[in-house]
């Protein structure tokens, strides 16, 4: 069973966090890679609520290999600029081409116009591949638009954050937070099921034994942290959910397997606990450290924590991830988690060195590799496993090409600019 982790969008199993405090750490590079980005569009077509065809390039050969073949494939997506345009740096970015480009096993499938007439946005993180169709999403100046290949499925009142995306046959659930304050809705096909207008969602949308699930917390009134009354829901149904009376602060939830996972503080204890069902695991961490941010997400039936701590003696940062309750791994400090996923119980990730001459790293399976030179990890879901092979999407910080490295081996993306999600999936139907 592949799992694919990354920072509050389901793509396939694709978990974001909303942490900001882990966000900007993890993301420097990102931050200053998408604002340069963000904006970008094909000139000299005209406005329209919907691109038409001719717009949205797609290979027919390559369309005709994927569709028929009966075994998943390894997709990549990517942001195209033209030829000798530092997509890095540039601030004239309203004014020049970008398309996003859909890659099937290394061969270009699809080609979408990027930018604010076309409602398709360069951020990495808001778009996904799903059943071999990419999902896209975009906040306008008052609407929420959902996209399929390039086209339209519906729009709605609301600027929020799509942090989940289930497609189940011909309808498509989506959870989205709001951008302008608290509250989130809970929709499908763009009509409302569900609708906060306070709270704050926790990870997101899953499926769990065939149901559709999440969490959410309120604060009360007293902290900006996520403390108060916390809930939980499934197919619709809010139910509160009662950590217990010891528990100071829910850092995650998640359903697995029928059962709610809850990472929290408990009163009296130095270190994070994962509560699930009457078990009580306490995460190994030593008495001088103290937790900054952390996640949960699941290795075959292990509950996995993915987490930055603070080195109270020294002031260092380190990511580090527990399976069970017990350290699996612990990085150096200036290194931090952008991508992760997971095969049965073994778990990979892709780090980014914090500062400005490191090099990043590939933890896979247990081996850490050093990231080629030069490149790093733009996006949170950048990472997955095919065939036991781990693929990884690496864009170039020196102006060249961006890459796929697979498993040592390395292949060459034909775009100017860097790839924002690697997915596993079935061929498109």
């Amino acid at each position: 069973m592949l799992t694919v982790r990354a920072p509050s969008f389901a793509v396939e199993g694709v978990l974001c966090s909303f942490d900001e405090k882990r966000t900007m750490k993890r993301f420097s590079f990102i931050i200053l890679s998408a604002v340069a980005a963000s904006s970008c569009g094909l000139s000299g077509i005209g406005k329209d609520d919907r691109p038409s065809r001719e717009d949205i390039w797609t290979n027919p050969s390559a369309d005709n290999r994927v569709d028929s073949s009966e075994f998943s494939i390894c997709y990549a997506t990517g942001f195209d600029y033209p030829d000798g345009y530092d997509w890095r740096s540039d601030v004239e970015r309203e004014t020049v081409k970008c398309s996003l480009v859909v890659f099937a096993d290394g061969i270009p499938v699809m080609k979408v116009p990027v930018g604010p007439e076309y409602e398709v946005s360069s951020d990495p993180d808001m778009h996904r591949i799903i059943g071999g169709h990419l999902y896209t999403d975009y906040a306008t100046e008052s609407e929420t638009v959902i996209r399929k290949d390039g086209t339209q499925l519906f729009r709605y009142e609301g600027r929020e954050l799509v942090c989940g995306l289930v497609v189940r046959g011909e309808d498509v659930y989506t959870l989205g937070q709001s951008r302008d304050g608290q509250g989130f809705s809970y929709r499908k096909n763009g009509e409302l099921l569900l609708r906060r207008e306070t709270g704050c969602l926790f990870g997101t949308l899953v499926e769990d034994r065939d149901s559709l699930c999440f969490s959410f917390y309120e604060t009360d009134g007293t902290s900006s942290e996520n403390s108060g009354r916390y809930y939980n829901v499934v197919e619709g149904q809010v139910r509160q959910f009662n950590p217990g009376r010891d528990v100071t602060k829910v850092w995650d939830m998640l359903n697995h397997d029928g059962e709610i996972i809850c990472l929290a503080n408990i009163y009296r204890k130095t270190a994070p606990v994962i509560l699930r069902g009457e078990r009580m695991t306490s995460l190994d961490m030593t008495i001088s450290t103290g937790m900054l941010s952390c996640r949960l997400f699941m290795a075959g039936d292990k509950v996995g924590v993915d987490g930055v701590f603070k080195n109270q003696r020294n002031g260092f940062q380190h990511s580090c991830i527990w399976l069970d309750g017990e350290k699996l791994v612990s990085f150096d400090k200036d290194c931090y988690v952008s991508s992760l996923c997971t095969m049965d119980e073994g778990v990979c990730c892709i780090l980014n060195s914090d500062l400005e001459s490191g090099r990043g790293l590939i933890y896979r399976f247990g081996e850490e590799i050093m990231m080629p030179e030069g490149y790093s990890s733009v996006g949170c879901s950048t990472s997955a496993v095919k065939d036991g092979v781990l693929h990884v999407g690496l864009s170039s910080l020196i102006g060249g090409k961006p890459v796929i490295w697979k498993d040592g081996a390395v292949d060459t993306l034909d775009i100017n600019g860097h790839v924002s999600s690697m997915t596993v999936s079935l061929p498109r139907k």
